[in-house]
C-alpha cells in the first residue's frame, strides 16, 4: 500500500524556496565604491577616472599608506572599502607587483627575486 504524495515536485520546490526566502532575508551586495563615494566624493571621482590604469594602484597606495606622518586616516569602513577596491583592481589588471617583505631592497620585486 502506497501513501499519496503530499506535494508534487513543483509544489515542493515552491514551498522550499519560500522557506529559504524567509530564513535568509536577501541582503544588498556589498558595494565598496558606494561607501567611498558617500564619505569622500572627490576620491570616488578619482577612482572612476583612474580605474583600469596603472596609476590606480599607486593612487590606492598613496591613500592607504601615510608617507608624511601627519594624516588622520580614514574611518574603518572606508579603509575596508579602499582595500577591497585596491585588491579588485590588482586582480583585474595585474599592474601592481607587491614587494616581498623578506627582500631588503624594496626596488626588487618578487618576480625578479626568483
Amino acid at each position: 500500500m502506497e501513501f499519496p504524495a503530499l506535494f508534487d515536485d513543483d509544489e515542493l520546490e515552491r514551498v522550499r524556496a519560500e522557506q529559504l526566502a524567509r530564513e535568509y532575508a536577501r541582503r544588498e551586495p556589498y558595494q565598496p565604491f558606494l561607501v567611498v563615494a558617500q564619505h569622500y566624493p572627490r576620491i570616488a571621482r578619482a577612482i572612476e577616472q583612474l580605474w583600469g590604469a596603472p596609476e590606480m594602484d599607486r593612487f590606492f597606495d598613496r591613500l592607504l599608506i601615510d608617507e608624511r606622518g601627519n594624516r588622520a586616516g580614514f574611518p574603518p569602513e572606508v579603509v575596508q572599502a579602499l582595500l577591497l577596491l585596491s585588491s579588485r583592481h590588482q586582480q583585474a589588471f595585474r599592474y601592481h607587483t607587491p614587494a616581498d617583505v623578506w627582500i631588503s631592497d624594496p626596488t626588487v620585486s618578487r618576480r625578479a627575486a626568483r
